[in-house]
């Protein structure tokens, strides 16, 4: 291969060599996603944590935090209940039943990754109490309004 290169050099005219030694291909070339695509995706996301974030409010929950972070991890809504029930709550936003009920999108793995994220939560804010894992799956209609399904006790982690 590289005996061609160089017999390829040699016919070439010198301002060719230059420019064909000069360019270098980047190792890693990964398009980026479409920003509509995305930004539609998170937006999708963001109302229905805003939706979700609302309703709990308004059945008493108190919300102790949004978007927790652990590692790889986020846990959409952590709040309590008025027996002091620590409640991480996944929330799951479609826009069409196309790919599934909303519920049906929290798999084993999220499910264990919940119960790492929530075990570190518990740890920091020092709650060695009741907890409980929930899903809150919305559906936006096109005409503007929602179809909300709050399951409590969704799983038990420690049950895999």
């Amino acid at each position: 291969m590289r005996q061609k290169i160089d017999d390829a050099e040699q016919q070439a005219s010198p301002e060719k060599i230059s420019e064909y030694r000069d360019y270098t291909i980047p190792f890693f070339y990964a398009p980026e996603s479409p920003p509509s695509v995305m930004n539609e995706h998170q937006k999708t996301g963001q109302q229905g944590e805003a939706i979700a974030k609302f309703y709990l409010i308004e059945k008493g929950y108190i919300v102790e935090a949004v978007g927790y972070r652990y590692k790889r991890v986020e846990l959409d809504l952590i709040v309590k209940n008025e027996t002091d029930c620590l409640i991480f709550v996944e929330v799951k936003t479609r826009k069409g039943l196309k790919w599934g009920h909303p519920s049906g999108a929290v798999s084993i793995t999220k499910e264990k990754n919940m119960s790492k994220a929530a075990s570190a939560y518990m740890r920091e804010v020092g709650h060695d109490w009741e907890v409980r894992f929930d899903i809150i799956s919305i559906l936006l209609h096109k005409n503007g309004t929602h179809t909300l399904e709050h399951i409590e006790d969704a799983f038990f982690p420690g049950l895999f």
